[in-house]
């Protein structure tokens, strides 16, 4: 038994030059979902943390445009 506990972001809202971030997301939710189906039998519990968003200072890497769609 045990827990594994995967920490990502949404990979549902879709940005412009953000595409990256999105597949990123989308993969860990996958491997996330696989994961728990192929660890279930074994009394491992797999679940993945979605925080909001967090303004950090990596946010100022991105185009204006992007920096406004996130914070909207």
């Amino acid at each position: 038994g045990g827990n594994i506990v995967h920490l990502g972001a949404d990979p549902g809202r879709a940005l412009p030059g953000m595409g990256h971030a999105g597949a990123a997301g989308a993969a860990l939710a996958n491997l996330t979902r696989t994961a728990a189906v192929e660890w279930a039998t074994a009394g491992v519990r797999v679940n993945c943390v979605v925080s909001g968003f967090v303004a950090t200072a990596g946010l100022d890497a991105y185009p204006a445009f992007v920096q406004a769609a996130l914070r909207s």
